[in-house]
């Protein structure tokens, strides 16, 4: 397991699943494309924050 890999436990376990899942291959292309931190965490976040939502949509829809 890589050092980024060891991140996907603490992370499912604040529930932030998009997150786990994707943060090795966003890191990969961070280093490739050399973001700044700020850039990122934001994108990490507005993917788990895009995700969360259309999971909360989709709920909704079964709810009606």
């Amino acid at each position: 397991m890589s050092a980024h890999g060891a991140l996907a436990g603490p992370l499912r376990s604040l529930l932030l699943t998009t997150m786990a899942r994707e943060h090795e291959d966003v890191v990969a292309r961070a280093e490739a494309e050399n973001w700044g931190y700020h850039r990122f965490l934001s994108y990490l976040v507005e993917s788990e924050d895009r995700k969360k939502h259309t999971s909360e949509l989709q709920s909704r829809q079964y709810l009606v």
